[in-house]
């Protein structure tokens, strides 16, 4: 039972959205990919946020706040080793794709979970009502304050920034 929330939001939206869960409910984050089998996990998403900046996208895997979280081991086919950390061996738990800005380009994020257990099932309906307390539903997807304004000022809000302008997420 996997479930979705598809989005648009600037690193502000994300925070002044998902901070009020950590009030509720104490979560930590985790780089999904690392070169160390020992995770260094985040305890808000203020302090990700200029992880989220710098980045050309960000994937996070969110659990309760002082769940030990479990690494696979993956070697590429040049030998390098690299460390996933991920919903199979961490079933519960959330997967936070904050999407990316890129010049006046800003592409879509996802609040996700592929678990069916209880707990990420939890930590999913708990971001979700969050986030959408402080979004607006454009089309298919939930737009955060900023990135609206973004909209309506012509940035693009689409999947990528060499997509035709057909792809371009309208208010109409």
């Amino acid at each position: 039972m996997g479930n979705a929330l598809e989005l648009f939001a600037t690193t502000s939206d994300l925070i002044e959205s998902l901070s009020p869960v950590e009030q509720v409910q104490p979560v930590q984050y985790c780089a999904i990919s690392s070169n160390e089998p020992t995770a260094a996990p985040v305890e808000s998403i203020a302090a990700l946020a200029s992880k989220i900046d710098e980045a050309r996208e960000s994937h996070w895997l969110v659990t309760r706040a002082g769940v030990t979280l479990h690494a696979r081991r993956v070697t590429t086919r040049e030998g390098n080793v690299w460390y996933s950390f991920d919903q199979s061996q961490n079933p519960d738990s959330v997967l936070l794709y904050t999407g990316a800005r890129q010049g006046k380009v800003l592409t879509p994020g996802r609040i996700s979970t592929g678990s069916a257990g209880p707990e990420a099932q939890s930590l999913f309906r708990l971001f979700r009502k969050w986030y959408k307390k402080r979004s607006q539903r454009v089309r298919s997807y939930w737009v955060g304050a900023e990135a609206l304004v973004m909209l309506r000022s012509g940035y693009r809000l689409t999947c990528n920034e060499t997509a035709s302008p057909i792809y371009d997420l309208r208010e109409e």
